[in-house]
């Protein structure tokens, strides 16, 4: 804070680093918050609290966006029902903003069902603690390798290419 009650421009720069660690790795995520300051006309300057809500409003709104352009990308390369099109898109909203692209073991285990080959059924799936642990360690990995998997169709060709770990898993198994 400046002690008028707004962040400087190089406040607002750090406080977003911290609320979306994704942005630096992701160049659409990128472009999307400078069209949210600037939709907000906060581009260049720092902003009080008001704007500062209408900026995130903003982004959210241009995110959402984007996940409704890629539902039926979703749809179609994962066959996630439209049932469950929100939980997915719930958990790409938290990928993006989690550090590192950590994920919860629910949260893997709700996505690797929804790119397991055998889809129909997808409500009755079990994945074991290490499958699991696996998939989340190669999510991790090719966040820090490639960084952010910013657009959904981003996410969903990583999610595809993480299904290959449980057919290695389950290859494995005695």
């Amino acid at each position: 804070p400046t002690g008028s009650g707004c962040v400087s421009a190089a406040g607002l720069q750090e406080l977003l680093r911290s609320l979306f660690p994704s942005l630096e790795e992701s160049h659409n995520l990128h472009v999307l918050m400078r069209e949210a300051l600037s939709a907000n006309k906060c581009a260049i300057s720092g902003l009080d609290w008001q704007q500062f809500l209408a900026v995130m409003r903003s982004y959210q709104d241009l995110l959402e966006e984007e996940q409704a352009r890629g539902a039926s990308i979703v749809m179609d390369r994962l066959h996630v029902p439209t049932e469950r099109l929100d939980g997915f898109m719930d958990i790409y909203q938290k990928y993006l903003t989690a550090e590192n692209g950590h994920l919860t073991a629910k949260d893997m285990r709700f996505l690797m069902s929804c790119s397991a080959p055998e889809f129909e059924n997808q409500n009755t799936m079990v994945f074991t603690d290490m499958e699991v642990q696996e998939m989340h360690n190669k999510l991790v990995e090719s966040y820090r390798k490639h960084g952010t998997a910013g657009t959904v169709e981003d996410f969903v060709a990583l999610i595809e290419n993480l299904s290959g770990v449980r057919r290695c898993c389950s290859l494995s198994r005695p």
